[in-house]
């Protein structure tokens, strides 16, 4: 029998699906909103530009995700014909999907923090060994949780595998890690003077509350069972995504020689200090003659107190 849309007794079930299709509207809203910037900065990059092709993926890779997982609650709300096997393989799977979104955003600021630290061998050794650690959680997630014969479609809507507990706790790990480091770095050295070295620590600071607000939703409604957990992998999509998008387009647009004038917009900014194309070629001398530039070419500070460290 299929299930009524106008039956209150699944007032639960429309409840998920319209905070999840709300998690869709926000996506495609932003991706229409920065379509331009794409076009301009995004487009315009070297094929052989990592960040392009990480930008191009954490845009469009969560948006037919978003759409076919709408779609499908639709269908399994409405009771459509729907093979069970396929759909068991599609939800197991969805914490790979999670996974792959979480990912392009953490590269893209562990990239940040690398270059922050003069592309210190052991920074790397760290990161890479966080990554490992990520996808071992992910995979010891599935291996565990796999679900049985008798998944029931339903469960689409109202629940999400165990797995996501596993990448919950392991993406908070990592954010922990990415931000400790850029924080320690501020306080111990000279940089915690470059008003763009506190762009970073801000931004940072943002996406590390964001990040791990979702990912702890996930952990615990993931454990006690709580049918909203669903809901808060739609919005950690859409969450990496954004930030992962405007990080990189807004570091992009951040001058090479910047103006003398301070910027007073209360816009979240996601700033960096090495750009696209240098991130590979730049050294530690190049880096501290940059960071020693930028630093000279801006206003003297010591006056207003708010840009303080």
């Amino acid at each position: 029998m299929g299930i009524s849309i106008h039956d209150p007794t699944d007032q639960l079930n429309h409840d998920l699906i319209y905070s999840s299709g709300g998690s869709l509207c926000v996506l495609l809203w932003e991706w229409a909103i920065t379509f331009e910037s794409e076009v301009d900065i995004i487009w315009q990059m070297n094929r052989k530009s990592w960040l392009k092709w990480t930008f191009l993926f954490a845009r469009y890779f969560p948006i037919p995700v978003q759409i076919c997982n709408r779609a499908l609650d639709i269908a399994i709300l409405y009771d459509l014909p729907l093979k069970h096997a396929p759909l068991r393989v599609w939800y197991v799977f969805q914490v790979l999907v999670a996974g792959f979104s979480v990912f392009c955003l953490e590269i893209v600021l562990m990239s940040r923090v690398f270059a922050l630290y003069n592309k210190n061998q052991w920074i790397l050794i760290t990161f890479a060994c966080l990554v490992m650690l990520e996808v071992i959680a992910i995979i010891v997630g599935l291996a565990l949780t796999l679900p049985d014969h008798d998944f029931d479609p339903i469960q689409m809507i109202t629940r999400v595998p165990t797995s996501f507990a596993y990448f919950g706790i392991a993406a908070v790990v990592v954010q922990s890690v990415i931000i400790g480091f850029t924080i320690a770095k501020c306080v111990q050295s000279h940089l915690k003077s470059v008003p763009i070295v506190k762009f970073m620590i801000r931004d940072g600071t943002y996406v590390f509350i964001l990040l791990c607000m979702f990912s702890m939703i996930l952990v615990i409604y993931t454990l006690r069972n709580i049918a909203f957990s669903v809901t808060g992998y739609a919005w950690l999509l859409t969450m990496s995504s954004s930030a992962c998008c405007r990080s990189i387009v807004n570091m992009q647009l951040v001058p090479q020689h910047p103006a003398s004038t301070r910027d007073t917009s209360t816009e979240i900014q996601f700033t960096t200090i090495i750009y696209t194309d240098q991130i590979d070629r730049m050294t530690a001398e190049e880096f501290s003659a940059e960071v020693s530039h930028r630093s000279s070419s801006l206003p003297n500070t010591n006056s207003s107190p708010d840009m303080q460290c």
